[in-house]
């Protein structure tokens, strides 16, 4: 499906209510989250001063609210994040639609680094009304992919 089928098959979509968009996307969760994630890539042996590709994981029932977060984030960071091209998946929980992307980075496994570009992702998902599904990296040359997912 292209992105314009995906725009076209947008008003069969729901939206959910952006105060529960906002506790999904809950700083404190994701912070903890990527203190434990970092700690277990340590105890595994790996070194948090190497850069490793970070994947940033996004997620709306609202195509058009995704686009929109997609153009934010261009506008934000610029070449530093490389947007993927959005996907149409069925969630499971819900059997609706639900748009899905990607945006890519590289960053030391630094809690504070990955946090302050976290921050800022966050608060545009929360402008646009998307979810901010994660974040994952693949420490072991793609091999294993160790995650913060939600």
């Amino acid at each position: 499906m292209d992105v314009k089928d995906m725009e076209q098959e947008n008003s069969s979509n729901f939206d959910l209510p952006l105060e529960e968009i906002i506790a999904y996307n809950d700083l404190p969760t994701i912070r903890n989250e990527t203190e434990e994630t970092i700690a277990a890539i340590k105890e595994d042996g790996y070194d948090l001063n190497e850069f490793y590709g970070i994947r940033h994981m996004f997620a709306c029932y609202n195509f058009n609210n995704l686009e929109k977060l997609a153009i934010e984030l261009f506008n934000k960071f610029g070449s530093d994040l490389d947007l993927e091209d959005p996907v149409e998946e069925i969630d499971e929980d819900t059997n609706k639609p639900i748009y899905c992307f990607n945006a890519f980075t590289e960053h030391k496994l630094d809690v504070e680094e990955i946090m302050a570009e976290a921050e800022q992702i966050v608060a545009l998902c929360n402008a646009c009304a998307v979810m901010y599904d994660g974040w994952g990296s693949n420490v072991d040359d793609g091999e294993e992919e160790l995650n913060d997912e939600q």
